[in-house]
């Protein structure tokens, strides 16, 4: 694995499990072991490496979405793949989603990130509504579009309230209606 690499992955465990504006350069530089002037070599600035982990990020969660439920049309195992990349970050290590984190932080964030945050949320919603498009042709883009938003602000505030409760069932409670909803 390359430094840059082990940057990107130290710095969206620090993002996941406590937040942007938890950590420097230092932390980082320290939780892989190297100095922190190798971190400014790759990511000049903290919005460049939050960018940088966003939007690798998304394009992880995207590709898997595609992959997971690529073989098959049935829309239980397509929505039992969305839900899961959520389940995934609470059960695997009682982690948020890293934009679900940062988009907490919003305010605080250089534009770059929140732009890269907003993509996140948006490819979010368009996967999820080109979906309930295929599977519900009867309803409009608006509709899918609502539909969509919903579910993914509904996972998102359950893996909150999961990971505050300290109580995964919260999380399951919230997934099972919305699966529910969403293969109908």
């Amino acid at each position: 694995m390359s430094t840059k690499d082990k940057i990107l992955d130290a710095a969206e465990n620090f993002i996941r499990t406590q937040g942007f504006n938890s950590f420097s350069f230092r932390d980082v530089a320290a939780a892989i072991g190297i100095k922190s002037a190798s971190v400014h070599y790759h990511f000049p600035t903290k919005d460049d490496l939050g960018e940088a982990v966003t939007d690798r990020y998304s394009a992880n969660i995207l590709a898997s979405l595609e992959a997971e439920g690529a073989e098959s049309t049935a829309p239980a195992i397509r929505v039992d793949a969305f839900i899961g990349i959520y389940r995934g970050a609470l059960k695997d290590a009682r982690q948020m989603c890293l934009c679900g984190m940062l988009g907490a932080e919003i305010e605080s964030l250089g534009d770059p990130v929140k732009a890269a945050v907003r993509r996140f949320f948006q490819a979010q919603e368009n996967w999820l509504a080109s979906f309930l498009r295929k599977t519900h042709p009867e309803q409009d883009d608006e509709v899918a579009r609502a539909r969509a938003r919903s579910a993914v602000a509904a996972l998102q505030g359950a893996l909150i309230m999961a990971r505050t409760m300290d109580d995964h069932s919260v999380f399951e409670d919230v997934a099972a209606r919305i699966r529910t909803g969403l293969i109908r």
